[in-house]
């Protein structure tokens, strides 16, 4: 395939390449709560996302982005500085990746979205920005499946998995995890203090379990 065109093939790629080759680096970058993540303008290869670097812009990233909004952002980059590249392709100089700072982000298994309290909580909100609104986090709760698309870091100890409150507060490794917006099998999105009015969450029950 890469022999097909006349001169090269060009691939854009949702990273500041060698940073998370592979299938998921939007995903990534925000799981690893990254301070920058970027686009990069690339030649193919016969190596995974390993080719010589046409153009690169860089974005710096505060944590407050889902995965769903900074796909949109480096989409838009990716275009722009894909027609720039375009444009300007006979005297553009590469650049050689460095494979010793090369990193990977591989594809997005189902497993990978089930949230394991065991972890710390500033992780497993990451992991919650990373993957909504799209396929979305998740845990189980009297073998009912919840998804979880926005949450925040606060105090609180027990049982890692244990409702710490019928707010929906949930114990963690390290920390505590409080959901803010949820979804039940088969409804919409909504808060969790609307839920909670029809649904209750009890305090010393366990998701992990």
């Amino acid at each position: 395939v890469l022999e097909v065109p006349k001169q090269f093939s060009i691939n854009v790629h949702g990273s500041f390449l060698p940073h998370w080759r592979g299938a998921a680096p939007i995903n990534q970058a925000i799981f690893s709560r990254d301070t920058f993540t970027g686009v990069s303008i690339i030649k193919m290869s016969e190596e995974l996302d390993a080719g010589p670097i046409s153009h690169q812009q860089k974005v710096m990233l505060d944590h407050t982005e889902t995965f769903g909004s900074l796909y949109q952002v480096l989409s838009e980059l990716g275009a722009k500085n894909l027609l720039k590249t375009l444009k300007n392709i006979n005297s553009i100089e590469e650049i050689l990746q460095n494979d010793k700072l090369a990193s990977y982000a591989p594809k997005i298994k189902k497993l990978d979205t089930k949230l394991d309290f065991n972890f710390r909580a500033s992780a497993l909100e990451a992991r919650v920005r990373g993957l909504a609104p799209s396929p979305g986090a998740w845990f189980e709760y009297k073998k009912e499946r919840f998804k979880v698309f926005s949450a925040e870091v606060v105090e609180g100890r027990g049982k890692a998995g244990s409702i710490i409150n019928e707010n929906l507060t949930i114990a963690c490794g390290e920390g505590a995890l409080k959901v803010l917006e949820i979804q039940r099998q088969g409804k919409g999105i909504m808060r969790v203090s609307n839920l909670i009015r029809g649904f209750k969450f009890k305090k010393g029950d366990n998701v992990n379990e």
